[in-house]
């Protein structure tokens, strides 16, 4: 039986895999978003970002580097898979609204 680690390092092996061969056709159509993520601080001292544009897609890392470093194949990986599966891909931005408020 292998440890919670050993998935984790195969199943980000899988997902490398599957980014390398779809970020071709991402590539190929010319196409590329820009998607907005929150950062926050996890109770464990770790760090996590959210993007309210691609649900349930969270990255999550011991440090914001390490939370980052393959940040951009994770969300390519998220939006071909969506894409295959039939889902419409929310344009970044929809979902976020700035609101003006007197300096304190």
């Amino acid at each position: 039986m292998h440890g919670s680690k050993d998935l984790a390092i195969g199943t980000l092996a899988n997902i490398q895999k599957k980014i390398r061969r779809n970020v071709e056709t991402l590539v190929s159509d010319k196409t590329e978003f820009e998607y907005t993520f929150v950062i926050e601080r996890s109770e464990d001292g770790g760090w996590s970002a959210a993007c309210p544009d691609l649900p349930g897609l969270v990255l999550a890392g011991d440090t914001q580097v390490e939370m980052l470093k393959d940040a951009r194949e994770i969300v390519a990986d998220y939006v071909m898979e969506m894409t295959k599966r039939g889902f419409e891909i929310p344009q970044p931005g929809e979902h976020f609204v700035k609101i003006a408020v007197p300096a304190a």
